[in-house]
């Protein structure tokens, strides 16, 4: 079971463990570091990932109709990762 993970411009990133059933949202910039992690049932979890999927295709299809630039977009694990180990440092030395 593979993990996906997506991203909202470079400070919030997303990933969905089907394996575990999460969701955790990863958002670090200037001035806010967060971590939330929301653990679901097999139903509650499809239907929050197939929504942010919906979402992210809408996104990049306006991009490609010069709509709107996009918000969401694919994002992989070595960004999510990193992004993590930012808000993990910063409160580990709050």
């Amino acid at each position: 079971m593979a993990n996906e993970y997506f991203k909202f411009g470079d400070q919030t990133f997303f990933e969905f463990n089907e394996e575990k059933l999460t969701f955790t949202i990863v958002s670090a910039d200037e001035k806010v570091k967060n971590i939330q992690v929301d653990q679901k049932n097999e139903l509650d979890y499809q239907g929050t990932l197939y929504t942010f999927k919906g979402n992210v295709l809408r996104s990049l299809q306006a991009e490609e109709l010069k709509i709107a630039p996009p918000h969401f977009l694919n994002s992989t694990e070595e960004e999510f990762n990193e992004k993590k180990q930012i808000v993990k440092d910063y409160i580990a030395n709050l």
